[in-house]
């Protein structure tokens, strides 16, 4: 399941966050870590049960390019700003989009995830959104070594 693996990932930066507290590294920016990290920790928990009971996670009125910021922020620790170079070019007027907000955040996770091992921590990640008619629109696109095409 996909949310147990987000799951184990993200309770280990905390762990690791909170080891940092004994080394007395910045305790504000321990806390600006820690929280989030938190709060989808709880998150992927808490749609993890609504799933297995036969739930469907409740739609909310979702900015994606907040998504997108909040998702790189949980991920900061995996990117290093001398050797990664994250392009943001997020459209100013974007529509709110209607769905499940941690679903958008895991998605968003998976990916930029990806991208970022796929390119070993170095290279260009760039994140782009726009609208259509009907539609929000976010391209991903990074300089990693992409998917191997299959052996025939």
């Amino acid at each position: 399941m996909p949310y147990l693996s987000e799951l184990e990932h993200n309770l280990w930066v905390l762990v690791a966050a909170a080891n940092g507290l004994d080394q007395q590294e910045g305790i504000g920016d321990i806390c600006r870590r820690v929280h989030p990290l938190a709060l989808y920790c709880y998150l992927l928990v808490r749609n993890l049960a609504l799933l297995l009971k036969g739930n469907v996670l409740p739609p909310e009125i979702v900015d994606a390019n907040s998504e997108i910021s909040e998702v790189l922020t949980l991920l900061e620790h995996q990117i290093d700003p001398e050797k990664l170079n994250v392009q943001l070019d997020l459209a100013t007027e974007l529509p709110m989009v209607a769905m499940a907000a941690v679903e958008l955040k895991q998605v968003l996770m998976n990916l930029l995830k990806n991208a970022v091992e796929s390119m070993k921590g170095r290279g260009t990640l760039r994140i782009t959104t726009f609208s259509g008619e009907d539609e929000v629109q976010i391209r991903l696109q990074d300089t990693g070594c992409g998917i191997p095409q299959p052996v025939s």
